[in-house]
């Protein structure tokens, strides 16, 4: 019995160890791909270089979660993007579109255009807006002849506007902007920017207007208004009986833009008869106005009007006709046709929610425009934005915004001295445009620290 249990017990350790080897043998291995996928957090921090640590502070800043962002950083020694997160991805870019715009203008337009084209008879002086908006502009030098030209004239004046083949308003904006400053009408002369003032002192009753012509167009109204409000369908601008005396007011409304509301204007302001009316062959001018004075006021104050017209002045460059969407096909086609990732690109300021661009795209019209310019003019048409309070560190850059969308792209000088492009882009976030650009800057302060 003793030496059965003995047998029984020797088979149970051989059938144990067999059973054991063939565990470990099968047991599966570690591989450096699984590895690699699991890593230790310091392994991966010794391998990360510095353009990745530089991305993840982007990535892990709390303010940038929940929402589409990308960042492209360009260095012009080396023509290379050294950063680029989302790069390839299309964004809504709100006034970045600018870029586009000054690119178009810088390639087509001479240092100084004409406000007018005209042609003159034994009796009548007949002319036509180029596009340009500088007649009579408040925000503008009055640096332009075309006035005195008119002014001086003694013949019979037309004004003829059947060159202007386009809508006053481009596909995309919004309907809820039309009585406000920013969404200016278009047209083939803008007198006063498109745009009349309206103002009263502290303690006054009524408004004052200019162009005084548009007085009659003040209406007081019962109706509790926080402001002076202008109606969508004409120039009929309401103000409220209880709207504060206690303050200064003073605000841009655009005005609704027709025929005979320019001739209404030109008669007043040329203290005679203007009419409608048009002929062939309108094609005299005088260049006399500083294309650098609008490209300055559109990159340093954003202003969308402006951007509009430039795109307009170039269509009457190139085809004596004014349409928007057919310069900017043009544009695409023959000025841009390199550029990455082609951008959907349907007006020249920015407002249209139709807009789409990317980070690389944005990048590619900066180096394009640097080239034309140089860094003297940089400095003088593109906004300098300061990157900390001490105001040591700067950034000439074009900022861009919507409601829930912020980008900024510009040119950056490291702490080296190195020349570097950007484009960072932010949309679809539900915070404030304050706190996303606040840590734009902050991310950019440590870009040129770093570089």
């Amino acid at each position: 019995m003793h030496r059965i249990s003995f047998v029984v017990f020797i088979v149970f350790l051989l059938v144990s160890c067999s059973t054991s080897k063939n565990v470990r043998k099968e047991a599966p291995k570690t591989t450096s791909k699984e590895v690699s996928a699991n890593p230790n957090p310091k392994i991966l921090e010794k391998a990360l270089s510095k353009e990745e640590k530089i991305i993840n502070t982007f990535i892990e800043n709390p303010t940038f979660q929940n929402h589409l962002f990308g960042i492209v950083l360009h260095d012009v020694e080396k023509n290379k993007s050294i950063l680029n997160f989302n790069g390839q991805k299309l964004f809504t870019p709100a006034s970045n579109i600018k870029l586009f715009t000054l690119y178009t203008a810088l390639k087509l337009l001479d240092q100084k255009e004409s406000l007018i084209k005209f042609k003159e008879t034994d009796q009548a002086l007949f002319f036509k807006g180029t596009g340009h908006p500088a007649f009579l502009h408040p925000y503008l030098p009055k640096a332009s002849q075309a006035f005195d030209f008119l002014n001086a004239s003694k013949k019979s004046i037309y004004y003829c506007s059947d060159h202007f083949d386009d809508q006053v308003f481009n596909p995309g904006w919004a309907i809820d902007d039309i009585p406000f400053y920013y969404q200016v009408e278009k047209s083939s002369l803008p007198m006063f920017g498109n745009t009349s003032w309206l103002s009263r002192a502290k303690g006054q009753k009524e408004f004052k207007i200019v162009p005084p012509k548009l007085k009659n167009n003040i209406k007081y109204t019962s109706q509790r208004l926080k402001y002076p409000l202008r109606s969508t369908t004409d120039n009929t601008i309401l103000v409220s009986n209880e709207l504060s005396s206690e303050k200064d007011w003073s605000m841009d409304i655009p005005i609704k833009t027709s025929n005979e509301l320019i001739t209404l204007f030109l008669s007043d302001t040329l203290n005679r008869k203007v009419s409608y009316g048009c002929t062939d062959q309108m094609s005299q001018t005088i260049s006399d106005y500083p294309t650098g004075e609008l490209y300055k006021r559109m990159m340093q104050k954003s202003d969308n009007h402006i951007a509009e017209q430039l795109l307009l002045m170039c269509s009457d460059k190139m085809y004596d006709t004014l349409n928007t969407a057919r310069i900017i096909r043009y544009a695409l086609d023959s000025l841009m046709e390199e550029i990455p990732n082609k951008p959907r690109w349907v007006d020249g300021s920015g407002l249209s929610r139709y807009n789409l661009a990317t980070p690389s795209s944005m990048v590619w019209v900066l180096e394009r425009i640097q080239r034309r310019l140089g860094q003297e003019l940089i400095e003088t048409y593109f906004e300098k934005i300061y990157l900390d309070e001490t105001k040591s560190v700067a950034v000439f850059a074009k900022t861009g915004s919507l409601s829930n969308n912020f980008c900024l792209s510009g040119y950056l000088t490291g702490a080296s001295g190195k020349k570097y492009l950007f484009s960072i882009m932010h949309n679809h976030f539900m915070g404030t445009r304050k706190k996303i650009y606040t840590e734009v800057k902050k991310q950019l302060l440590m870009l040129h620290d770093e570089l």
